[in-house]
């Protein structure tokens, strides 16, 4: 079925949904305990005989959508005797409160065992086994879902502790062995937020049963893996009841701390050995920035007497930065009610594709009605009122100092930092201010890109339109056509476009080889399969050289700027041919594509270019061709390693501008994959060339996992890196233009190692120092030392 059918079937189902809403009926309510009186949260309640479920709130209040007449409800908690409620249900709202008696009176004296011989191995070991059978047995299954996250400065109170909230509501698909598609149907937030910003999702949160669970850059073991005993200790602590079921609570315990793993309890039923809660949090093995606190609890019910799934997750955390303005410690509660089961329904044919996420086409135009009967996780009254406050806070008028203060923070950071399209510093421009932007972004298949400015000591106006059209279907074919006026970045193969306004404006430093052109070009993109995009591309440009228009900077004024060199002026017209494959998924936000950040990915280019006299009555004769691979991956359990391979050759006689060179761009401040910094100002250059580098993050693992007292301690991270790299002039004669060019016909190489959080008082920026040795016998630096921000 291709994109049109699909993305039709997936609007017509939203507006089922909500018609559906709109017409059936609701049980709402609290459920408290009946001695006390006072709520339960988190109380399971099903409807018999469905796969419709939900959870109830922090005030135990909870909301579930079922069908008009007569309906029973099951209501279950940890600890207590589970209640059977029947309701007759119209076309309406019907108002429960539930009561649930405590099983206190069941429970039996707490056996001590010697942990060495702790029963809890022999249960968890079965538990692994009935996961298994579980999934082995599960082909696939969809279901519904809302999710809330609430923001919270936990330096206040009251509902002024509340800075921000967003609510989803969604469809999911899932399908063995690890297909899975969510579309977002409605979604609402805070006045504060932005609709598009809005994509809190369940995601791969409700996936518990797998054996590795992706938590930022870490792959952490899950306690119920095939090999988790090899990872944790479990203890039984004690015994409870759900259903009038006996239920075993597991302590689990990681064996290492230096390993990425979870701590916390398990509860597993009696004889059947289902999983039925988990609470955890994370051990010293998972380091986040700023993150703290971190935890995942997730609660199980039954369906169909045979599969035990998630019905109610919840993700905290806090965050601390050390930052003015902003809170020192703010609370992130992510709480996600699942209901509305179907199990081996098949799927449409093209449900799982690329995207692994969709926002429809109507999620910002719900029915409030609608929307009530599926917000099956009620706000609660702190939560009611900070709405309220938000939404006429962003209403009022600003004071006109703030007005003042959010100006200057955002031209302090146009200064530092440099936003390109709007203000950038080089020594070719000077001082550039301009705008540039995305109009008609969210209108599904079109979008205009306009960009314009004045760079003010080149006296040079600059400018670029664009058109991009992608027609509807599965395949994503798009044309785009550009016209652009505009001082051109030259490239290198180590670094795409590179913005050295803060090296320039305050330290004379850089790196950078500019030139001018005007032009335009027209491309067409073809997506055949998954994960691979084709593009074809002509282009018509006129290009000359440019000149150091300042020699500013705030710092190092006695210092020489680099003299920008000169290229090969003329016409180049050029015919451009490539194939990308990016194995990362895709979310789908309302006509715009953004790739979805993993842990492991891998993209690949290949690059052919054409430019001909006699064909396009081009100024310049030649042919390039050229590969580039990028892999992200975790490494045997000790961190993440990041590959780079380049390898490029030609024809004819390239002109300087087309020249392969790599570059060292880490003069003032190294970054994470800043390669070859022994070159400090000297470049490689050639019509050939390849060169690979590769950076490796051990962070804390390879020091605590030592085990000696005073290494194991230590505070800072650890990376190792290093590449080589070739290039030479087979069909062109080497051009001195001044910037230290070489060829490199033997291999160019270097080794190093890093330590990162030096700085851990200054939570916002993550420094760490880079120490580097040229390992071949060029006229370079021997040896580098640079300090740095780490990521």
């Amino acid at each position: 079925m291709n994109r049109v059918l699909f993305f039709a079937a997936a609007l017509i189902v939203s507006l089922l949904t909500f018609c559906e809403g709109a017409l059936a009926a609701a049980v709402e309510g609290r459920v408290f305990d009946r001695e006390t009186g006072q709520a339960l949260p988190y109380a399971t309640i099903q409807v018999v005989g469905t796969g419709k479920a939900t959870s109830a709130n922090d005030d135990g209040r909870f909301r579930i959508v079922c069908g008009a007449g007569t309906q029973v409800l099951k209501v279950s908690h940890i600890g207590y005797y589970t209640a059977l409620d029947t309701v007759v249900v119209a076309d309406q709202v019907v108002t429960r409160e539930i009561s649930l008696l405590s099983t206190v009176v069941l429970g039996q004296t707490v056996i001590v065992y010697d942990r060495q011989f702790d029963p809890a191995q022999l249960i968890i070991i079965e538990a692994i086994k009935r996961k298994k059978e579980i999934l082995d047995r599960l082909g696939d299954y969809r279901y519904n879902s809302y999710t809330k996250m609430v923001v919270r400065d936990l330096s206040k109170g009251d509902s002024s502790k509340v800075m921000a909230i967003t609510e989803t509501q969604a469809q999911s698909f899932w399908e063995r062995p690890d297909k899975y598609k969510e579309i977002i149907t409605a979604r609402r937030q805070s006045a504060n937020m932005s609709a598009t910003d809005n994509l809190v999702s369940i995601g791969e949160l409700l996936n518990f049963n797998k054996n590795r669970i992706d938590i930022g850059s870490y792959s952490v073991v899950s306690p119920v893996a095939e090999d988790a005993l090899d990872y944790y200790n479990y203890y039984l602590l004690d015994s409870t009841y759900i259903d009038s079921r006996k239920i075993y609570k597991l302590e689990v315990e990681p064996k290492n701390q230096a390993d990425a793993l979870v701590e916390g309890n398990l509860l597993i039923a009696d004889s059947t050995y289902d999983v039925v809660d988990v609470d955890f949090g994370f051990n010293e093995g998972v380091r986040i920035p700023f993150v703290k606190n971190l935890r995942y609890h997730q609660h199980v019910a039954q369906f169909e007497n045979l599969y035990w799934m998630p019905v109610e997750l919840r993700f905290t955390a806090d965050i601390e930065i050390k930052f003015p303005g902003v809170p020192d410690r703010i609370g992130i509660d992510l709480a996600a009610s699942i209901y509305d089961y179907s199990f081996e329904t098949g799927h449409d044919e093209g449900t799982f594709d690329e995207y692994a996420f969709e926002v429809a086409e109507t999620a910002d135009k719900f029915d409030s009605t609608s929307w009530a009967l599926r917000q099956s996780i009620p706000l609660s009254l702190q939560e009611l009122r900070g709405y309220a406050r938000l939404d006429s806070i962003q209403r009022a008028p600003k004071p006109l100092h703030k007005q003042l203060l959010k100006v200057g923070v955002g031209a302090a950071a146009l200064l530092t930092v440099g936003a390109y399209d709007w203000f950038r510093f080089n020594r070719v421009e000077g001082p550039y201010v301009g705008f540039g932007g995305a109009i008609g972004a969210e209108r599904r298949g079109l979008q205009l890109d306009v960009k314009s400015g004045y760079a003010i000591d080149a006296k040079l106006y600059q400018y670029k339109l664009g058109l991009r059209y992608q027609f509807p279907g599965r395949q994503r074919l798009a044309v785009k056509g550009e016209y652009r006026r505009e001082v051109a970045q030259r490239e290198t193969l180590n670094q795409g476009h590179y913005n050295s306004t803060f090296e320039s404006l305050f330290f004379k430093y850089d790196p950078v080889s500019y030139f001018y052109q005007r032009g335009g070009s027209v491309s067409l993109e073809l997506v055949p399969i998954q994960h691979f995009k084709l593009t074809s591309k002509v282009s018509d440009y006129t290009q000359r050289s440019l000149s150091n228009a300042t020699d500013f900077s705030y710092f190092n004024r006695d210092d020489e700027y680099l003299i920008n060199p000169s290229i090969e002026e003329g016409k180049l017209r050029l015919l451009t041919g490539s194939l990308e494959f990016d194995s990362r998924k895709l979310w789908r936000n309302k006509g715009r594509d953004q790739r979805i950040s993993s842990p492991q990915y891998t993209t690949l280019k290949l690059t052919a270019e054409l430019s001909s006299p006699d064909l396009l009555s081009s100024d310049f004769d030649y042919r390039r061709y050229y590969v580039s691979l990028y892999r992200r991956q975790r490494t045997l359990g000790l961190g993440n390693t990041h590959i780079n391979l380049f390898a490029g050759s030609s024809t004819r006689t390239l002109p300087t501008q087309a020249h392969y060179q790599i570059v060292d761009y880490a003069g003032v401040v190294a970054g994470e994959n800043a390669a070859f910094m022994t070159l400090s100002d000297d470049r490689v250059a050639g019509d050939r060339a390849a060169y690979f580098y590769v950076n490796h993050e051990f962070g804390q693992y390879l020091f605590k996992k030592s085990g000696i007292p005073l290494i194991k301690s230590i505070p800072f991270t650890l990376g190792v890196h290093g590449g080589a790299l070739w290039a030479s002039f087979e069909n062109n004669d080497p051009q001195d233009d001044g910037r230290g060019y070489f060829e490199a016909r033997k291999p160019y190489s270097e080794v190093g190692f890093s330590l990162g959080n030096l700085t851990p008082f200054l939570s916002v920026l993550n420094f760490g120092v880079y120490f580097t040795w040229q390992i071949s016998d060029y006229d370079t630096n021997d040896f580098v030392a640079r300090v740095g921000l780490k990521f």
